[in-house]
């Protein structure tokens, strides 16, 4: 039976989808504003300006230095042996002081990095490389040409934030364990999972740090993604956690997040157009070359890696890659650290990219991985009794008393071109409101894979449900569009389906580009 809609439901369907709109925006409104760690490069004011400046580039005399040192140890908690080592950290201290300050006093732009009195500011360099800079290996005695993948795309966004997709958890800190790579490697995890199933989970680093051997004096991001896909997952860092100390393995006695099994990892070839290109899609774990004074007290700003080697392939330090900005003129990748929140910018830094050195800075293009993760079933069609045995007829009600939101009004909207390249431009800019035609009992009973419409009218632009495009990706060849319906978690995959994409239908599957809109808001 064909299911058709008289005039005034059909417009109740438009408000009711317009709606989902207007939440849908005030959402990622919300979470742009839940993201606190600040992509802007003024100098942010903090307890050591009045003293150091606020530049931070003016060397104490004495008395100011214990004053400020006294500051510090307040803010960080740090309470000492004795007198002798209150006296030998206070020395450390000054040394690194009269780093900084000078190092501070040549910046010449707003984004030149700017050194501060972060966590190690009374460790010496040698005690920094010594505890966390445990991995020193050159790359290319780690990675084969045949585990490398080229990541393509074309006309990648100028700017990416994962953070602001909620697909990053929480700065997290390894304290004196050599843990980089287990934090690395989960982060990566956390974010594809997220981007998969849309939920956001923190994950078990400790388990890594137990299992995969090796424990706090370092592995690789690679030895610990095998780990993870031999284990077929990693647990949940609620049911395993963190001790910055090696254990005993538990990964029998812990049972696995349900979501977290990777199903292959890759590495990202040594470019910054395969690096941009892997970022764009998911968060990259990356390693770095570290053992440097200037990354140990970074606080601020682009870093250049003035003095890392040239040209070389070593690395000391594991992170995470969440996303690439640009500001005047200077693109940068924006990395998540696992020092704590008192490192950097609340745990994350800017490192430049796009020089003309051939591994990047720092060789962050070197050694950079990714995750593949898919549902573990086949993508064919499994239908099953849902709750939808009869297709209910849907109404709604407008309560014209309550209020709006101050942030939900829309300036404009606008109709997509009926074309798939069109549709597909628009979507990479903000999720897209579409109506098909869905009065069959494929669509009825859909609960995995990629519908092909099958049983839809051949180029018709009829049209029975509306719905919202949120994404697109390819698996094995196929396109398709990620589309979030309104008919609970319970139908397709925890409300959501595929869509096949790039056909040679004229309206695309079941006519999904005939009626694209969007609305626009001023900023």
């Amino acid at each position: 039976m064909r299911i058709s809609y008289g005039l005034n439901s059909f417009r109740l369907l438009i408000i009711f989808t317009a709606c989902l709109f207007v939440y849908f925006t005030f959402l990622r409104k919300k979470t742009n504003e839940d993201v606190k760690i600040s992509s802007r490069f003024e100098i942010p004011t903090n307890n050591y300006s009045s003293i150091l400046g606020h530049k931070l580039d003016k060397l104490p005399n004495q008395d100011d230095a214990k004053k400020l040192f006294q500051l510090w140890k307040k803010e960080h908690g740090r309470v000492y042996n004795d007198q002798k080592e209150t006296e030998e950290k206070f020395d450390i201290f000054v040394t690194n002081l009269k780093y900084i300050t000078e190092n501070n006093a040549k910046r010449d732009s707003s984004h030149s990095v700017l050194l501060g009195l972060t966590n190690f500011a009374d460790w010496s360099f040698e005690e920094f490389k010594e505890k966390y800079m445990t991995m020193n290996k050159d790359t290319m005695n780690i990675v084969s040409n045949g585990d490398v993948r080229v990541s393509t795309c074309s006309n990648p966004p100028l700017t990416w934030d994962w953070r602001t997709e909620k697909v990053v958890t929480s700065v997290k800190t390894q304290g004196s364990c050599g843990s980089c790579a287990s934090f690395s490697a989960v982060g990566a995890i956390e974010g594809i999972v997220a981007i998969v199933t849309g939920k956001l989970l923190d994950l078990s680093a400790q388990e890594l740090v137990d299992c995969v051997g090796n424990g706090c004096r370092g592995v690789y991001v690679y030895q610990a993604l095998q780990w993870v896909l031999n284990n077929k997952g990693v647990a949940l860092e609620s049911k395993y956690p963190y001790t910055a100390v090696e254990g005993s393995c538990k990964n029998k006695e812990i049972p696995n997040s349900a979501s977290s099994k990777i199903d292959s990892f890759y590495h990202v070839d040594k470019s910054e157009k395969a690096l941009l290109c892997a970022v764009a899609k998911q968060p990259i774990s990356i390693c770095i070359y570290a053992a440097t004074q200037e990354y140990q007290h970074y606080y601020n700003g682009i870093l250049q890696g003035k003095d890392c080697p040239v040209d070389s392939t070593d690395i000391t330090h594991c992170m995470l890659i969440v996303g690439y900005a640009t500001h005047e003129g200077q693109d940068y990748w924006i990395v998540k650290n696992s020092y704590g929140k008192y490192w950097g910018m609340e745990g994350y830094m800017f490192i430049r990219r796009n020089t003309d050195k051939k591994y990047g800075v720092c060789a962050i293009n070197a050694w950079d991985v990714f995750n593949w993760w898919f549902f573990s079933f086949r993508l064919a069609y499994v239908f099953r009794l849902s709750a939808f045995v009869v297709l209910a007829h849907y109404k709604c009600s407008l309560f014209l008393s309550i209020p709006n939101s101050a942030s939900s009004k829309i300036d404009s909207f606008y109709h997509v071109d009926k074309s798939e390249k069109a549709l597909l431009c628009a979507v990479a800019k903000q999720p897209i409101s579409i109506c098909i035609y869905a009065a069959t009992q494929e669509y009825q009973h859909y609960y995995n894979g990629i519908l092909q419409g099958k049983d839809c009218p051949v180029d018709s632009t009829d049209i029975t449900h509306c719905m919202l495009i949120v994404g697109y990706a390819t698996h094995e060849g196929q396109d398709y569009w990620i589309v979030k319906n309104s008919y609970g978690k319970y139908w397709g995959m925890e409300g959501y389906m595929f869509i096949r994409r790039n056909t040679d239908k004229k309206y695309g599957v079941c006519a999904i580009n005939a009626w694209g809109t969007y609305p626009n808001k001023k900023k």
